[in-house]
């Protein structure tokens, strides 16, 4: 997992992104929004999660009113977001080049203080402009660790799987009290469709992971 990051944390470095730049991730995958959440967190930017099922006109308003120094989008997002004004935010390349990345390359690991804003999450933003919430290192990160000291730990393997957004406070939240407890993860890119819930679609990931606790 690190060298995933590092190589992602490396590509990004190289196309200008340096800390306190917000960049916004708008992207269908799991993996997509939260292994570049770790990589610009690397380098004390500031990713901004967006809901992959907002619509291109608002998301196009979102990054507007963000003043984002960066847009990173899969194919199906960049298409929405193809010709129209980002307020002078950089397009940058597919997001799934990112972890071409070298990771020997990549910069030391940018050191947060309590205050630093680490992430803007926001309101679903499917029926309305979103309303975006700028998170510190203390206040995204005391809970989980005041649950990693204070609640007991299983001895056994714990895998846990995860259908909440991953662009989502709480899919920031999930990954990092997994790795902070050094559970394993899985996670849903999507519940059975992008526009959609399946409760069918989570039952099938819970059979082939066999997870013991399913956050959701």
């Amino acid at each position: 997992l690190t060298e995933r990051v590092a190589a992602r944390a490396a590509w990004l470095h190289d196309r200008g992104i340096r800390p306190r730049d917000p960049v916004a991730v708008y992207a269908t995958s799991a993996a997509d929004v939260l292994l570049n959440y770790a990589a610009l967190t690397w380098l004390g930017a500031i990713p901004a999660l967006m809901n992959a099922n907002m619509p291109g006109d608002v998301a196009v308003l979102f990054i507007q009113r963000l003043r984002a120094s960066a847009v990173l989008a899969d194919e199906a997002h960049r298409r929405l977001l193809e010709g129209q004004d980002l307020g002078g935010a950089l397009m940058l390349p597919e997001v799934s080049q990112t972890g071409t990345g070298d990771p020997a390359k990549a910069p030391p690991h940018y050191r947060h203080h309590a205050d630093d804003p680490v992430a803007i999450t926001h309101s679903s933003g499917t029926t309305r402009v979103p309303a975006a919430v700028v998170h510190s290192h203390a206040s995204l990160f005391a809970a989980i660790r005041r649950i990693r000291l204070t609640q007991a730990r299983p001895y056994r393997r714990t895998r846990e799987l995860s259908v909440l957004p991953a662009a989502h406070t709480a899919g920031i939240i999930t990954l990092n009290q997994a790795l902070c407890n050094r559970y394993e993860l899985a996670f849903l890119s999507n519940q059975g469709g992008p526009f959609e819930r399946s409760g069918e679609a989570v039952l099938d990931a819970i059979e082939r992971w066999r997870p013991t606790g399913v956050f959701g």
